[in-house]
């Protein structure tokens, strides 16, 4: 059964086995944005599923916590399953950006300048026309140019060719993250999760 996703509809999220009340704020394609009226419960649950109840019957729908508010759990962004299966289900929300970046290279002086096409609490996607030569594996250090105090160190995962033959895209995960980067970089996430939706407040 289809139910259409309306700001504000009332539903309840059903995580291993209890049911909490909750409000549907956005969506956006697959991405829903929930204000759950209760918190304390883990969000490090495999699934939770989204139920809706209409005039013609109840509807759920298979989701995956991907982040939250740094310092309110009761407002949570899941992804919905596109084919209600589980496993389908990416572990980190991932949102596009154009944030400039400078690269530094474990062990090495060398400096390239980049920008993230997108970003997760997990790793990001940059692109530059300037990259040295890197190996799957390396070390990297990234420093946010607008928040020199976020500064981030990652692994290379992944290249790809740009759309022009000058520029090479990279994706990386993020490792061995502090505590206080970790904070700001869930904040610097979450504001972009916020604009995402049209939410600059």
């Amino acid at each position: 059964m289809y139910m259409p996703f309306n700001k504000g509809t009332k539903c309840s999220l059903r995580i291993d086995g209890r049911r909490y009340p909750a409000e549907l704020v956005d969506a956006r394609d697959r991405v829903l944005r929930m204000q759950c009226l209760e918190d304390g419960f883990d969000m490090r649950s495999r699934g939770i599923v989204v139920e809706f109840e209409g005039r013609g019957g109840n509807a759920a729908y298979f989701t995956r916590f991907l982040t939250a508010a740094p310092d309110d759990h009761k407002e949570l962004i899941l992804l919905r399953s596109a084919n209600l299966n589980c496993d389908e289900l990416r572990s980190f929300l991932r949102v596009p950006t154009e944030i400039a970046v400078t690269v530094t290279l474990e062990d090495s002086p060398a400096k390239f300048d980049a920008r993230l096409l997108n970003i997760s609490s997990g790793g990001a996607l940059m692109e530059s026309e300037m990259l040295p030569e890197l190996e799957y594996g390396e070390k990297l250090q990234m420093q946010i140019v607008d928040d020199p105090g976020i500064s981030v160190q990652s692994e290379l995962i992944h290249f790809s060719n740009g759309k022009s033959s000058s520029s090479i895209r990279v994706g990386v995960r993020f490792i061995d993250v502090d505590d206080a980067s970790v904070r700001a970089l869930t904040w610097f996430v979450w504001k972009r999760v916020k604009m995402f939706f049209h939410d600059y407040s």
